[in-house]
């Protein structure tokens, strides 16, 4: 069993390995959990079975890859997605490994001081924007006037 921990993740896996002939493998990825848009290195070794292999990346948001065993994705939209890697040997052999992406918000938070400042200084109609990145509605912009 494995145990990994660090930036508010924990994965735990136990494996069970019945037949020495069968295919062995695990995924690991760079990050677990960031904010949108999330690039993510996936990387995997496959250990036993019998070459040549052939495998398929299912990324949980749509996309896959049947090309490359270390592959890169970029996760667009909020949630967490369930990624998985089917590896199949020449002797039809087949493992299926998992693991998770979890993607959040990125917040831009307001410059309480420049509010300050257009208050103190009567400055007129200073404007202050706001950007949030949220599933399906990229870069909308919300701003505040304010008025002496």
């Amino acid at each position: 069993m494995a145990n990994y921990t660090g930036n508010n993740k924990i994965v735990i896996s136990t494996l069970f390995i019945t037949n020495p002939n069968d295919i062995f493998a695990f995924i690991n990825a760079d990050q677990f959990i960031g904010t949108i848009p999330l690039t993510v290195n996936f990387s995997s070794e496959i250990f036993s079975g019998y070459p040549p292999y052939t495998f398929k990346w299912d990324f949980g948001d749509g996309n896959t890859d049947t090309v490359n065993l270390n592959v890169q994705h970029v996760y667009n939209t909020l949630g967490t997605f369930d990624v998985s890697l089917t590896i199949n040997d020449s002797h039809g052999n087949e493992i299926i490994v998992y693991t998770f992406i979890k993607t959040e918000y990125s917040y831009t938070y307001l410059n309480y001081s420049a509010i300050e400042h257009a208050l103190s200084n009567r400055v007129d109609n200073m404007q202050i924007g706001v950007v949030y990145n949220e599933t399906d509605l990229a870069n909308r912009t919300e701003s505040l006037t304010i008025t002496n």
